[in-house]
């Protein structure tokens, strides 16, 4: 069985970017996705292209991490990133490969698509809820998750909230 880690920061109105960038620069926010997702160096994120193509080029691909891109563009090959043409690709890689934890990163399809039709996938989610309004494009649907995943924690940060959510028991 599939089991994956969602992880997201967005604002006080549910915002992740702007104009394909995320509008803020909070380093205890970066360190702690950064800490979640390398863990013990042996993890995958996986995220979209539009997610892959804003971070900027010094930090591309995340370090100590598996990198993986899910699009449809087929000319879409960067280097040292594992590209899948669709989930069915990507399931049957996770279930071949044998990393501690795979983590959802984004962007706005992807969490659609993982909280809509593959949360049975989402083991838990880990939202960083910001204090502020940053006037975002894209957002995150926090709608769901107050009916299909249950609050496990939440610890307050000065400049936000982290909290983590697991799956509800079927």
């Amino acid at each position: 069985m599939i089991k994956l880690k969602l992880i997201v920061c967005c604002d006080k109105n549910n915002g992740i970017g702007k104009n394909g960038k995320l509008p803020w620069n909070i380093r205890s926010e970066m360190k702690l996705f950064k800490e979640k997702t390398i863990g013990n160096g042996n993890n995958c994120v996986i995220m979209g292209k539009n997610t892959y193509l804003s971070i900027p080029e010094k930090y591309c691909p995340l370090k100590e991490r598996i990198n993986c891109v899910l699009t449809s563009n087929i000319d879409f090959k960067p280097l040292h990133v594992i590209v899948f043409q669709n989930m069915k690709e990507l399931e049957l890689w996770i279930q071949q490969s044998d990393y501690d934890e795979y983590w959802i990163i984004g962007g706005e399809l992807l969490y659609s698509t993982m909280i809509h039709t593959y949360k049975h996938w989402i083991d838990e989610i880990h939202l960083s809820k910001l204090n502020n309004d940053y006037d975002c494009d894209t957002f995150f649907p926090v709608d769901i998750i107050q009916n299909e995943f249950q609050l496990k924690s939440c610890i307050q940060h000065d400049k936000f909230q982290h909290m983590i959510f697991n799956q509800l028991s079927k």
